[in-house]
């Protein structure tokens, strides 16, 4: 995907944007955690479409 950060993977390390490593198991949670709250966040929004102004990503 050209343009959007591709984190590398290195041993069981994956490197983020800041540079920084955080284990691949806690990435995988996290990523799934993330994905979670961006469904929760779209349901919200079907649900009241005035709060769409506040969304800022």
């Amino acid at each position: 995907m050209k343009g959007r950060f591709q984190p590398t993977t290195v041993g069981n390390m994956v490197r983020c944007k800041d540079g920084s490593y955080v284990c691949q198991a806690d990435y995988a949670e996290l990523a799934s955690l993330m994905r979670e709250c961006r469904i929760a966040l779209d349901d919200l929004l079907r649900k009241k479409p005035m709060m769409t102004g506040l969304l800022t990503c």
